[in-house]
């Protein structure tokens, strides 16, 4: 779990990893609001595809190979948990389907070769609307994320 100082605890999590080029894969979202008035507005999920070129000259580049922009519903829809004995913080749980684009013009597989490497992340970018009308926004990547031919 992450701290997000005076709003939230949170974790976000992929339990599968490794998944095919147009298949989908789940993302876990848990929150502990710490501000009361706080809410969810938007959580947009980027696939990001790196590919490091070896020679002739060394290179990098990265795209955006997917944007999913998800409107999460108010904490009083979600699947809630007592998080501690005296109930006085609540653990809320959401989940997503990100679904993976079905071609290999749009997304290459993961690999990695002498000369050529493709790798993948996932950034989760979450903002909130503070009880003061305030956005906030904090984003969190995940490391190499594969994606496989099936």
């Amino acid at each position: 779990m992450y701290d997000w100082p005076k709003k939230t605890i949170y974790n976000v999590g992929i339990p599968n990893r490794a998944v095919s080029v147009g298949s989908s894969t789940r993302i876990d979202f848990r929150s502990i609001p710490l501000l009361k008035g706080l809410k969810l507005e938007t959580i947009e999920t980027h696939l990001i595809e790196t590919h490091f070129v070896a020679k002739p000259s060394p290179a990098t580049r990265s795209r955006e190979v997917l944007i999913d922009e998800y409107e999460p519903p108010g904490w009083d829809k979600l699947d809630i948990v007592p998080f501690d004995d005296e109930h006085t913080h609540y653990l809320y749980h959401f989940s997503q389907t990100l679904c993976l684009p079905k071609s290999t013009k749009d997304c290459l597989q993961s690999t990695a070769t002498t000369n050529l490497q493709v790798e993948h992340k996932i950034a989760v970018l979450t903002t909130l609307l503070n009880p003061d009308g305030h956005i906030s926004s904090i984003g969190q990547p995940f490391p190499a994320w594969e994606c496989e031919l099936g």
